[in-house]
């Protein structure tokens, strides 16, 4: 995020242990395990990016194998991600292996409390219900890096009045598709046309489900003057490529079809 790419502080206490022994012809072999509690961090201007942090390590090194035995971060009280994998060639470019990773339920207030100073402040301000959780992997492979995984969304709401946005009962599972080396191949949907001829056909289509995927749903929002009743997102993501695949939602006494393409490399949307 722009302000906190550079950490200024770094605060807390860590306790590690380390064992094992090294040669010129074997490298490293060595258990490592760290605790650290209070653990908070500070970006520009003196804001906390962290703060009552905590933080677990349990690993093993054998040579260029880098085995993760367990990982986890805290924030808060009950804000925590787990990791646990394998890298081999863990110290070069060439490094390959699979993290797996999860977020255990937490309610989206705690979340927003624990990161309180780096979101916007229409976020910063909003009264926010419900739970998530999330899983997935990261996996990498020659330089690449591509993380796949859900987010979990329950009775998700929304209360911005400095924005006038209020979005209520999202549920439903997101998935994730992220290429972190800016490597995906992505190719935008053809468009429809669209004429008095073939509009029968083209609501039709795209009233049906546009192939497999996780659904989000939406009871209710209003952005302004402008409300939106029953809104259902279905998306796929794979491949380092997330796609919205087909919107509905009735608008006002109407009714809206669409199909999205969202580009997370260029962060852009196609229809």
């Amino acid at each position: 995020m722009p302000g906190y790419r550079e950490i200024r502080n770094i605060g807390g206490v860590l306790d590690a242990v380390c064992n094992g022994n090294y040669s010129l012809s074997k490298g490293l072999f060595s258990h490592i395990e760290a605790h650290g509690i209070n653990i908070a961090v500070s970006g520009k201007a003196g804001k906390k990016i962290i703060s009552a942090g905590g933080i677990k390590i349990d690993t093993d090194i054998s040579g260029s194998r880098l085995v993760i035995n367990e990982a986890m971060l805290t924030s808060g009280k009950d804000v925590a991600v787990r990791a646990s994998g394998v890298i081999e060639n863990a110290s070069l470019p060439e490094r390959q292996g699979r993290i797996a990773f999860t977020v255990p339920r937490t309610s989206l207030s705690d979340v927003v409390d624990s990161f309180l100073n780096i979101l916007p402040r229409s976020l910063q301000e909003a009264s926010v219900e419900g739970g998530l959780a999330a899983e997935g992997t990261v996996n990498l492979q020659g330089g690449k890096i591509l993380v796949d995984g859900a987010v979990t969304l329950a009775n998700i709401s929304i209360d911005a009045p400095t924005e006038n946005i209020k979005v209520s009962g999202i549920n439903g599972v997101l998935p994730l598709s992220l290429d972190l080396a800016g490597n995906a191949i992505v190719q935008p949907p053809s468009s429809s046309s669209f004429n008095r001829q073939n509009y029968d056909t083209l609501v039709k289509q795209l009233h049906q489900t546009a192939g497999k995927g996780d659904t989000i749903t939406i009871s209710s929002s209003s952005f302004g003057g402008l409300r939106v009743e029953s809104v259902k997102f279905c998306l796929k993501a794979a491949r380092g490529v997330t796609e919205i695949i087909s919107l509905d939602s009735s608008l006002y006494e109407g009714a809206c079809w669409k199909r999205v393409h969202y580009n997370t490399k260029r962060n852009t949307l196609s229809w």
